[in-house]
This record gives C-alpha cells, sequence and structure tokens, in this order.
C-alpha cells in the first residue's frame, strides 16, 4: 500500500465500483417501484421530504470531513507515510464524532418543530427522530467508506454499499408493508445504518496504525471549501422538491416528482464510478500536479463517460411515456417533460462530477467552490 501503483489500479477500481452502482440502482429502481404500489403518492411525499432532511443533516453535521479523509489518506499513503495516514484517520474521526453528536442533539431538539412546519403535523416527530439518528449512524459509515476509497481498498466499499442499500430498502418495505408505513422508511435507513457501522468496524479494524494525530488546521482548510460547494450543490439537488412542496404544498405532487428524479438517478452509474476511483489515484500520486498527465487521465474519462452517457440517456428521453407507465403505472406518465430533461442533460452532469473530482484531488477546493458558485 506504500506504492501508489499498488493500491490505486483505476481501472479495477472503476470495475468494483460499477459493479456497485449497478446492484445499488438495480436496488433502488425496485425499491421505488415497489414503493410506488405501498404508499400513496402523498405518503411517498413525505418519504421524499425525509429524504431530503437527511441529506441536509448528513451535509450540515459531515463537514465534508470524509471527501477530506479520502484526500489526505491516499496523498500520505502515495508516498509512503502509513503513520500520518493513521493519524489522518484518526483526528478526522474524532472531529467527526464531535460536530455528528451536536448536529444530532440539536437536530432532535428541534424536531417537534420542524415537524410542524415540514408536514404540518406534530405526529411527524417520530419520522424526523428517527431520520436524524439513521443520518449519525450513515455520517460514521460514509466516513469508514471515505478510509476504505482512500487506502484503495475499493472492494471495501463495495460491500458496504452493497450491504446497506438492499438491507435497509428491503427492511423499509417490509416494515411499510405490515403497517409502519412512512415510519417503517425511516426506521430501515436506521437498522441497515447500524449493522453497516459494525461491518465496516470490522473491515477496518488494524488497517492503519492509529499513533498520534494530524493537525486539524491543514485539514478544515481543505474542507471548507469543499463543504461550501457541497451546501451549494444540496441547494441544487433538493431545492427543487422544497420548492414543489413550499409552493404548491401538496405532497402528492412532490412525491411523483421525487420519484422521477430518483429514476433518472440511476444513468449516473455510468460515471459516479470512474470520478471515485480516479479521485484517490490523482491524490496518490505525487506527478498528480503535471498537467499533462491531468490531461491525458481526463480525456480518457471523457471518452468513456460521453460514449455511454449520451446514447443512453437520448434513447431513455425518447422512450420516457413508455418507461414511467411501465414502472410506476398510468398516474406517472404527466412527469414525462421534466424526466427527459434530466435524462438528456445528465450528460453534463457526468463531465462535472469527473472535473469537481479532479480539482478535489488536486487540492483546488477554492477553484472548485468557485466553479460550483458559477
Amino acid at each position: 500500500m506504500t506504492e501508489a501503483g499498488e493500491g490505486y489500479n483505476v481501472p479495477r477500481g472503476a470495475a468494483y465500483l460499477t459493479s456497485q452502482q449497478v446492484i445499488i440502482y438495480i436496488t433502488s429502481f425496485a425499491f421505488y417501484v415497489i414503493l410506488a404500489r405501498v404508499l400513496t403518492r402523498a405518503e411517498i411525499g413525505q418519504v421524499s421530504l425525509l429524504a431530503a432532511a437527511l441529506a441536509v443533516f448528513n451535509t450540515l453535521t459531515q463537514l465534508a470531513l470524509p471527501a477530506t479523509a479520502t484526500r489526505y489518506i491516499s496523498s500520505n499513503l502515495g508516498t509512503g507515510q502509513r503513520e500520518v495516514a493513521g493519524a489522518v484517520a484518526k483526528t478526522i474521526l474524532r472531529l467527526t464524532l464531535a460536530i455528528a453528536s451536536v448536529g444530532t442533539v440539536v437536530a432532535l431538539s428541534l424536531s417537534p418543530v420542524l415537524g410542524r412546519i415540514i408536514f404540518d403535523s406534530p405526529d411527524a416527530t417520530a419520522l424526523l427522530v428517527t431520520t436524524f439518528l439513521a443520518g449519525l449512524l450513515l455520517d460514521i459509515t460514509t466516513l469508514y467508506g471515505a478510509y476504505f476509497l482512500g487506502a484503495g481498498l475499493y472492494a471495501q466499499t463495495v460491500y458496504q454499499n452493497v450491504f446497506y442499500m438492499p438491507l435497509s430498502r428491503g427492511l423499509g418495505l417490509i416494515l411499510a408493508f405490515l403497517g409502519l408505513r412512512v415510519l417503517g422508511i425511516a426506521v430501515g435507513w436506521a437498522i441497515g445504518g447500524l449493522a453497516t457501522l459494525l461491518l465496516v468496524l470490522h473491515f477496518w479494524r488494524n488497517r492503519l496504525p492509529a499513533k498520534g494525530t494530524y493537525p486539524i488546521k491543514p485539514l478544515l482548510a481543505f474542507s471548507l471549501p469543499l463543504f461550501a460547494s457541497t451546501l451549494i450543490i444540496l441547494g441544487q439537488q433538493w431545492g427543487d422538491i422544497a420548492l414543489l412542496q413550499t409552493t404548491l404544498g401538496q405532497l402528492s405532487t412532490t412525491g411523483a416528482y421525487y420519484l422521477i428524479v430518483s429514476s433518472v438517478g440511476f444513468l449516473s452509474v455510468l460515471w459516479i464510478p470512474v470520478s471515485s476511483s480516479l479521485y484517490p489515484a490523482l491524490s496518490a500520486d505525487p506527478s498528480a500536479n503535471n498537467m499533462q498527465g491531468i490531461t491525458d487521465r481526463l480525456s480518457s474519462a471523457f471518452r468513456l463517460t460521453n460514449l455511454a452517457v449520451l446514447p443512453l440517456a437520448a434513447a431513455l428521453a425518447a422512450v420516457a411515456p413508455t418507461a414511467l407507465e411501465i414502472a410506476y403505472g398510468p398516474a406517472y406518465t404527466a412527469e414525462t417533460i421534466p424526466f427527459t430533461i434530466l435524462a438528456i442533460t445528465s450528460v453534463f452532469t457526468a463531465q462535472a462530477a469527473i472535473l469537481i473530482m479532479t480539482l478535489q484531488a488536486t487540492g483546488k477546493t477554492r477553484a472548485m467552490l468557485q466553479a460550483t458558485l458559477v
């Protein structure tokens, strides 16, 4: 692991992560197809709002530290400094636990108020409490996933995510069908997160020496611009859901749109593995700041993603009404236009994801923030 080439095989990592994304999106697609038949459109709207609350919680409490961990662990392992990489992991874990714990206490105390604001019902407190507890567990498991990626342990990253997704979604559907309804989905997230945490703790045991600590200041200097960029991306991802619910106030409409957006998301299987495996490899490579080397890597990544994304996105947009009717029923064909727009524009999302990962890997988080703002 001291040699970057031994631990950061980008093609192998991309293959591992592609298999992961295929399994995750097959599971996710099956989950939404069944969800549309188990819950009402209004209840699906509640699930979408809970998913948004979970995303906001995780973004705020993680402070972009998982991406920071990946970058600093891989860069130190790339130069053979295993003890420094272990110190980075130890310091970031302590920082994450402190931030996440405080964030959870604040979120739990605000749950009754948020329940009335978001759902216009005091009965939503249990939903939010369960969601925020699941978020605490996901903060920790996400961090360990970043450790695996930083150490070039692509297989362990795949095991973690493939374990969590079917377990949490499958259990949530079972509980929802048995009578817990929307609460069952949130309970599935929480139980899946707890089981996954136990698994990743086993996987990470004795991977890196845990002696000493790493200075917090350089970690935060890298993390804070990245965190600001993540907040902007969070607004892009969930702003439409919030806008729909705020302006229309109809959970059924919000729920239908949430299904459409989630369905288009499966296209990311075509670029997330490439960008994710490229990130630690560039960070670990001492010559990563060589512009020609970066250009060559990016050219290959762009060719691969464009050849895959463009034809599939266009084909999906062409059969959008039929695909929606088969998957979710005739009631959802009215969402054809947003589905088509999101599918066609996914190629720009793919290119942006690769460029953002490159800026992160080379430590240019301020430039990344500027690009995200634009």
